[in-house]
């Protein structure tokens, strides 16, 4: 075992970090921050935390709340930062973090707006590193970034345990020296499947859930369907589509007969036609009127399509140069809107300049000459008043010159200023001058053409239906030569409709057939899914085995490190369930989350010396709200601690615990 690095803060000093300033030593011991309540105590905490790490307390984010709360943010905020000298087994290194704020100016009113973030700048030993190089310092000199969080700040842990659960578990897994791949390769189950560490456990364990509730599903959906396509086949009465084809062969074969006899009776009839001339020139004109008729509504609906698109073509070639031309005028205006902001970022600097200029003119204005500055700095013996008037004359002059360069300064700049305005002002109203031009919609256009194509065909036409009811009306005057009972003798209806209606059950039959065929693939799929799934939840089961043997495994791992609490990775559902779970307790089964303030205190300390050996650091251990402790209960710890406690003192104090 490596030996474990002794750390202590010996001074601390703030510099408008949160509205304080302090510069404060220690002994290297057991230190006593007291103070009145708002005075700044935990802030000293605070600030050692972010100056490490960059967090400042166990629930909030990164640089959280850095700057005075009581005074408004403004240009003006001074830098928070925080130094501290620190000793590292004998050797001192001094460590500085500082958060200036940013902002950006309101191009309209002229106002600043606060950027979400700050500029921050890292020193070590007066080096100054960009942020990476510093975290990279910290962790080779004192320890792993990830980790010394929480060995500085065990409340952060026990927060995560309340509030997240997942990332408190893999914090706590990679704090162990467990091998998952060990684990997961002695369950059976998964012998195909190899995972490296506890996420790829829990991305297998998501993927197999998933594809089980897949499989479930899509069980339950042919269970559905099986049941109704049997409910659709135990209603038809089946019959070999070979019989019925026998059977329509035998139809056939009637009708051939049907229709030798048919034959002379059709002879007949038109004979009889032909001798009522009349008649049948009336439908012939009738034919040749609704020939004449169907020719002229095709064509008028051809044309109606032919003019529609060619409208809708026209309309959308218009529409095309419409929208290139929209595309060139907006390019036009992006360019002079670039333009408007570079000027007004000019602008913005050059207002900088004319107020950091002005500063100095007013500076200039306000300085005198020391006229008791009579003492030749060379040889030490005083001016007579000659000289004295002289260099004074000299002073003024050389500053009403600078004084005069400054104001010319001014004036150039200002002018620069009203020009570049005049010159955003002309880019504006380039803009507003130019007009897009609107696209016409053919919407309304593609509708008419879809109506115009949806037009009936001519036969389905009140026109057309009127000749032919002329024409049938007509038909039925012409006499037939045969009696009843001949025509009743070649009637083959019947026949007709048993063909008829043995080709609808031939249909229905090898519907049927296929109906059934469905049925027996669906019951193999069925199967299929069936085994799926079962292998997809005996998967899932053997993952949750493994998950929980790993997570035991880690708790145990991280208990043989901890003296105050214990870690529990599961607790039990309502139905007895294990779910996983990351609780802390105290050795006798007491919730943190239920456990009074000095317990809890007792608790976090016990975390962050877990988390010292871990990266192998004996660091500072601040106990806030010390007050909870009673003389003989403060907790045993060899390294430096520091608490801090409420007392009457209106100012800051720091005390040994002997002088306490």
């Amino acid at each position: 075992m490596s030996k474990i690095k002794k750390v202590k803060i010996k001074e601390l000093a703030l510099s408008d970090w949160k509205g304080l300033n302090a510069n404060i030593s220690f002994d290297g011991k057991t230190s006593i921050i007291l103070g009145q309540n708002g005075i700044g105590k935990s802030s000293i905490y605070m600030s050692f935390c972010w100056l490490l790490t960059g967090y400042t307390d166990a629930l909030n984010p990164s640089n959280h709340e850095l700057f005075d709360s009581r005074k408004i943010l403004s240009e003006a905020t001074p830098a928070a930062a925080v130094t501290a000298i620190i000793d590292i087994d004998g050797e001192e290194i001094t460590l500085y973090r500082s958060a200036q704020p940013q902002y950006v100016s309101n191009k309209l009113d002229g106002t600043y707006t606060k950027l979400s973030s700050d500029k921050y700048t890292f020193r070590v030993n007066g080096v100054e590193m960009s942020a990476k190089e510093y975290n990279d310092y910290i962790g080779r000199t004192i320890g792993d970034v990830s980790f010394l969080i929480y060995a500085i700040n065990g409340e952060r842990l026990a927060n995560m345990c309340i509030k997240d659960k997942n990332g408190a578990r893999k914090l706590l897994m990679s704090m162990s020296d467990i091998n998952v791949s060990d684990v997961v390769s002695g369950y059976s189950e998964l012998s195909d499947e190899s995972c490296g560490d506890m996420n790829e456990v829990d991305i297998l364990s998501d993927k197999y859930k998933s594809l089980a509730k897949e499989c479930e599903e899509a069980v339950n959906d042919l269970n559905v369907l099986i049941e109704d396509k049997k409910a659709e086949l135990s209603s038809v009465e089946f019959e070999s589509p070979v019989v019925i084809e026998d059977k329509i062969d035998d139809k056939i074969d009637e009708l051939l007969l049907f229709d030798e006899k048919n034959t002379d009776y059709e002879v007949k009839r038109f004979k009889e036609r032909c001798t009522t001339a009349d008649l049948q020139s009336q439908i012939s004109l009738l034919e040749t009127k609704k020939r004449i008729y169907r020719e002229i509504y095709d064509k008028k609906k051809e044309q109606d399509v032919e003019m529609l698109k060619s409208k809708i073509k026209s309309v959308e070639q218009r529409n095309v140069i419409i929208s290139k031309h929209n595309e060139i005028i907006k390019a036009f205006n992006d360019e002079k809107w670039n333009k408007v902001l570079s000027l007004q970022q000019d602008v913005n600097e050059l207002g900088k300049k004319v107020l950091e200029l002005k500063r100095q003119s007013a500076d200039l204005k306000n300085s005198f000459f020391d006229k008791n500055a009579r003492d030749c700095p060379i040889c030490g013996k005083p001016f007579d008043e000659a000289r004295v008037s002289a260099i004074s004359s000299k002073f003024e002059e050389d500053k009403n010159a600078k004084i005069a360069e400054l104001d010319k300064q001014i004036d150039d700049a200002e002018r620069s200023i009203t020009n570049k305005y005049n010159e955003m002002a002309k880019y504006q109203q380039e803009i507003l001058d130019v007009r897009y031009e609107e696209e016409t919609p053919v919407g309304d256009m593609y509708a008419e053409l879809k109506e115009v194509m949806a037009r009936p065909d001519y036969s389905n036409t009140e026109e057309c239906k009127e000749i032919e009811n002329e024409i049938i009306e007509l038909d039925i005057q012409i006499p037939c030569p045969f009696s009843d009972s001949e025509i009743k003798e070649i009637d083959r209806e019947p026949v007709l409709n048993e063909y008829a209606e043995l080709n609808k059950k031939l249909a229905l039959s090898i519907h049927y057939e296929k109906e059934l065929k469905k049925l027996e693939e669906l019951s193999i799929k069925l199967r299929q899914k069936s085994n799926e799934w079962a292998e997809n939840k005996r998967k899932m089961e053997a993952l949750k085995r493994c998950k929980e043997e790993i997570l035991s495994m880690v708790a145990e791992q991280i208990n043989t490190h901890l003296n105050e609490c214990k870690v529990v990775m599961y607790s039990k559902k309502k139905n007895g369930e294990l779910k996983p779970d990351c609780l802390i307790e105290t050795l006798d089964g007491v919730l943190y989350t239920t456990a009074n303030n000095s317990l809890r205190a007792r608790i976090c300390i016990d975390i962050q010396k877990m988390f010292c050996e871990k990266i192998g650091a004996e660091l500072p251990i601040f106990v806030d709200e010390a007050n909870k402790f009673s003389s003989g209960n403060i907790p045993k710890y060899d390294g430096q601690m520091i608490l801090i406690k409420a007392s009457d003192d209106d100012k800051l104090t720091i005390k040994t615990m002997e002088e306490w």
